[in-house]
């Protein structure tokens, strides 16, 4: 399942209700891990991977946030979430 996002702004929905039962209304903008799980939809899948890449092309701290995490939570089938990290590494939540 792959979605992107260039944190346009774009707000969704789902993403504002998350975002107000996380206790973070603010949050509003849809971020990728929103946009994979609004499409997954039509897609079987049991594993997200989230990953954010700089402008050099390395891999950076992607692990989702607490708005994020709980529409994960919330949504059927995702039995894994493996996000990448700052050292290039990545790791299971």
């Amino acid at each position: 399942l792959v979605s992107t996002t260039n944190m346009d702004g774009k707000t969704h929905p789902k993403q504002s209700y998350f975002a107000s039962k996380a206790g973070e209304p603010y949050r509003v903008s849809l971020h990728a891990e929103m946009r994979a799980l609004l499409n997954k939809r039509s897609v079987d899948c049991d594993t997200l991977i989230v990953c954010r890449v700089n402008k050099s092309g390395k891999f950076c701290m992607a692990k989702p946030c607490p708005v994020c995490q709980l529409a994960i939570a919330e949504f059927e089938n995702i039995g894994r979430v493996i996000y990448s990290t700052d050292n290039e590494t990545w790791e299971r939540m």
